[in-house]
């Protein structure tokens, strides 16, 4: 269909039954996971310092943490797939690639929209399980 975009709004297929691992190869490699976990981290306190604050609203302090967390996952699509990485995760799932770079793109991208989601779609759970091993990491949301 010409002149239509395709727009990636989100696969379940993405993450079903899937887990993603990542080599952490080097020193660099070792200090983005480690910046990764740790705004992961401080999104969580942050949240909870916000919601124990009467004046604050739910909303405002899932949003907070949204921010923070979209950090850490913007971070490792970059690292991942460069500037571009939107175009790649849309390429994978539209079936024009099919490597690791895009399967990994995807992932994190739809990792990402889950996230995003969560607080306004009432049935969706989002639980990112991530295990360190000496020389890698997986993710499983």
């Amino acid at each position: 269909m010409r002149g239509e975009r395709y727009r990636f709004n989100g696969d379940a297929g993405v993450l079903h039954r899937q887990a993603v691992t990542t080599p952490l190869a080097d020193e660099n490699a070792e200090r983005i996971f480690h910046e990764n976990m740790m705004t992961v981290a401080d999104a969580r306190e942050k949240k909870a310092e916000m919601l124990a604050d009467p004046d604050v609203s739910l909303l405002d302090a899932y949003d907070t943490e949204l921010e923070r967390v979209a950090e850490s996952f913007t971070r490792r699509l970059r690292q991942i797939a460069g500037d571009d990485y939107a175009k790649v995760a849309t390429a994978y799932h539209r079936g024009e690639r099919d490597d690791r770079i895009g399967a990994l793109t995807s992932y994190y991208l739809e990792g990402l929209w889950r996230i995003q989601q969560r607080t306004t779609v009432t049935d969706m759970l989002f639980f990112p399980i991530i295990l360190r091993y000496p020389d890698s990491f997986t993710m499983n949301v």
